[in-house]
């Protein structure tokens, strides 16, 4: 997972891609030699904002 502005979710699907009917990406997660290994990967983008908008307008926290 990586956080900033958006959230992104990565799941290994394997040696073979998986193409998705829900709007995800199918991506290379990695390759050694001729070994491929497949992801879907997920995006929320707004996710980081979402947290900043909690903490600063509505302040629901005060630290994020």
């Amino acid at each position: 997972n990586t956080y900033g502005t958006g959230c992104f979710l990565m799941l290994n699907a394997g040696p073979k891609p998986v193409y998705s009917n829900h709007q995800l990406l199918s991506t290379i997660a990695w390759q050694i030699g001729e070994e491929r290994t497949y992801a879907l990967e997920g995006a929320v983008f707004v996710a980081g904002s979402l947290i900043q908008w909690l903490r600063d307008k509505m302040e629901l926290f005060q630290n994020a």
